[in-house]
């Protein structure tokens, strides 16, 4: 009823009812059609949503450009998620050109709320210029965050804290703490309090995966 009367969360909540398997079977269309409803209202998870089943084909046809489209607004307005997904897509030039300077500023917006594939993919990105002191710096500190749950950004953690100094590796230790400080408790307290995306996140990750 919610849905019908225009409340975009509703909306996005009877798209993923939709999107996975919660009436016993699949149904893209509709899951589709109520995405698209909240996206129209500037809702992210309806733009999320919607990028979704651009990306995969699923309800349409499958669409780069659109899934890029509408990744844009969600990743503007703090989603996570899509902030990851439309980097890899300025980052592999998928739905449009490539741009390196894009892709790693959205890594950075969801490296910064905590997303450890985001940052294990900015951690990679800034390294690759050896050359830059406060790059490797800034590579070094996103990869060792990533590591828990990122076992490859191990690896390159330690080779790049070979190239560092004494001084640029305390601050980047200095810098590791002071974010896990920040932003560990708060992770914390949000999750408890989030709705279960667990399928939202397993659909990205499948995405996440291809490339």
């Amino acid at each position: 009823k919610a849905a019908d009367q225009g409340d975009p969360s509703a909306q996005v909540a009877l798209g993923d009812i939709f999107a996975e398997e919660k009436f016993g079977r699949v149904d893209y269309s509709q899951a589709v059609n109520w995405y698209r409803k909240a996206a129209d209202q500037g809702w992210p998870g309806g733009e999320f949503g919607l990028a979704m089943r651009y990306l995969l084909g699923q309800g349409v046809p499958q669409d780069m450009e659109e899934a890029r489209h509408w990744l844009t607004p969600a990743a503007n307005q703090g989603h996570p998620d899509a902030q990851f997904l439309l980097a890899t897509m300025f980052q592999g030039g998928q739905g449009g050109p490539a741009n390196t300077a894009a892709a790693a500023k959205y890594y950075e917006l969801a490296a910064k709320d905590g997303l450890p594939k985001a940052q294990y993919r900015l951690g990679l990105l800034l390294a690759s210029d050896r050359s830059n002191g406060a790059s490797l710096l800034s590579a070094y500190k996103w990869l060792v965050l990533a590591q828990d749950s990122v076992k490859e950004s191990a690896a390159t953690a330690q080779e790049l804290q070979k190239l560092l100094t004494p001084a640029q590796l305390a601050q980047a230790e200095g810098e590791i703490d002071e974010w896990r400080a920040a932003h560990l408790p708060r992770q914390s307290s949000r999750q408890s309090a989030l709705p279960d995306r667990s399928e939202e996140r397993r659909v990205g990750k499948e995405c996440r995966s291809r490339w």
